[in-house]
């Protein structure tokens, strides 16, 4: 049987460099790295817009993802590029956006570039909720105890005087995910470098679960740590689905 792993994007570098985009006041440039979907990025414009990272001439941090949630880019063509210099730029990726769904794109080899931007071409009034460009760190998933999903209810119920109940939905039902990771010392130093990129646990995280699907989620209860011999640790993580 194939290792389930999971994948851990704890930092942005739209967030960690200076990022710039034409943005309309009432959606700021800053709702494209908040870590929520829920808060929409827009400009009203015609031509091509551009969203660019200068990460700054020290602490560089590599990337191989991009991923865009909640977009209204379908039918527009988008180029994803880094440089080193800010003037001879490489392709990331380049394709033309053929539906609404969220977009991956996934570089065969991390990138450490100090500049990155993506254009995208042929909407005249483009948004989105998040743009993350990032590298991810794997764990790999215990086979016992299994993993465990859950669905969290958004419905809260009040009940009047005479024993009538009244449920009040605040969103759609949302994922919670138990995992059990095997790490060695070696490894275990990433889980703290996620928790410190976390603003310990206050942000969340994207996340490739083990069926390889993208969401955000956070830390629901900080990680349990359980120590086993051979330089083994078993690590308790719970997550919670956030949108």
């Amino acid at each position: 049987m194939a290792t389930k792993t999971i994948d851990i994007f704890s930092y942005n570098i739209l967030e960690d460099g200076t990022t710039t985009a034409a943005a309309d006041t009432t959606f700021p440039k800053s709702r494209l790295y908040d870590w929520s979907s829920n808060f929409y990025w827009r400009k009203t414009a015609e031509g091509d817009i551009t969203i660019s990272v200068d990460q700054g001439a020290s602490n560089i941090q590599s990337v191989d993802t991009l991923w865009i949630a909640d977009h209204n880019f379908n039918g527009s063509d988008c180029t994803w590029e880094y440089s080193g210099d800010n003037a001879t730029w490489s392709g990331a990726a380049v394709w033309t956006q053929g539906d609404a769904n969220n977009i991956l794109k996934i570089k065969t080899t991390a990138q450490t570039s100090r500049y990155w931007q993506l254009t995208i071409s042929g909407v005249a009034e483009p948004q989105c909720g998040e743009v993350l460009m990032s590298d991810g760190i794997s764990f790999d998933i215990m086979l016992t105890p299994t993993a465990s999903h859950t669905l969290e209810s958004q419905v809260s119920w009040t009940q009047s005087i005479s024993g009538q109940s009244f449920g009040t939905k605040k969103g759609s039902q949302r994922r919670e995910i138990a995992y059990n990771l095997r790490v060695t010392d070696a490894v275990l130093t990433n889980i703290n470098t996620v928790i410190t990129n976390t603003n310990n646990f206050l942000e969340p995280t994207l996340i490739k679960d083990k069926d390889g699907t993208y969401a955000l989620f956070r830390f629901s209860t900080p990680p349990v740590y359980l120590y086993t011999d051979n330089d083994i640790t078993e690590v308790d993580i719970r997550l919670s689905e956030v949108q």
